[in-house]
């Protein structure tokens, strides 16, 4: 892990950017109940006093969402809706940042959604400002087989209609066209003018970027490690075990950083 804090040292700007579900914060049967890990916020706030430094949450959740589950973090960039959406440190919409226009099947899509979880105890319907998820996590055991056998064939029926489909632990969604999260830490890395980038993920909407940082120059992508996931088909930079490994590897950037003041 030498090579980071290298990096950290020599570089004139530093984007350090986290997902937050199943990285800052564990995964939990109900998501409205997702809290970051203590350490990890204590460990950002220092990292947040060094000047050379932007944080920034990357996250598939709602904006409106990602303003209630990091009260209490330091002030950072928030990238919500898969890319799709993004405030600034100050907390206002950015300038400029490109958005998918909401499409109207949207309504039609999320009434099927809702059909579908009405015949399955535990399956849960989120509607966003670009797409529905539905939250797999809480499927009763004997319904689950069906369950998902249905939901899969919710969101291929919407792909072949032009909606863009992913799937995370325990959640498929189906989005409007364009964003991602690779795009946005990319756009990011232009606002912010960062020479250097870390970002830790744990789901496949973070392989995109994790990949890109991974062996690169400039960058450092941190792999986050669950039970739930495979790991991904090439090798980061670091892996860590859950939340608690990040908010220990954040304890040594942070360190590390502080030689900089």
């Amino acid at each position: 892990m030498g090579p980071i804090f290298q990096f950290l040292l020599s570089s004139r700007r530093i984007l350090l950017a986290s997902d937050f579900d199943g990285t800052l914060s564990s995964i939990v049967p109900d998501p409205s109940a997702a809290r970051a890990h203590p350490e990890a916020a204590a460990q950002l706030a220092r990292i947040a006093a060094n000047p050379a430094v932007e944080l920034a949450i990357v996250s598939g959740r709602s904006l409106q969402e990602m303003d209630r589950l990091c009260d209490g973090l330091p002030r950072s960039w928030k990238i919500g809706d898969h890319g799709r959406s993004a405030k600034g440190p100050d907390g206002n919409p950015v300038d400029g940042w490109p958005e998918p226009e909401a499409s109207g099947s949207l309504e039609d899509l999320e009434l099927e959604a809702r059909a579908l979880a009405a015949l399955h105890p535990g399956m849960a319907v989120e509607r966003k400002r670009h797409g529905v998820c539905l939250h797999l996590r809480n499927v009763a055991p004997g319904s689950r087989n069906l369950a998902l056998e249905q939901a899969h064939a919710w969101k291929t029926r919407w792909a072949s209609r032009g909606l863009e489909s992913m799937e995370g632990r325990e959640v498929i969604e189906v989005q409007t066209r364009g964003g991602g999260k690779l795009a946005a830490i990319r756009r990011l890395r232009e606002l912010t003018d960062s020479d250097f980038v870390v970002f830790a993920g744990d789901d496949t909407t973070d392989i995109p970027s994790l990949e890109w940082l991974s062996g690169a120059p400039d960058g450092f992508g941190v792999w986050v490690r669950s039970p739930e996931r495979e790991p991904p088909g090439f090798e980061p930079d670091a892996v860590v075990e859950g939340p608690g490994g990040w908010a220990a590897l954040l304890e040594r950037i942070a360190s590390q950083l502080e030689k900089r003041i």
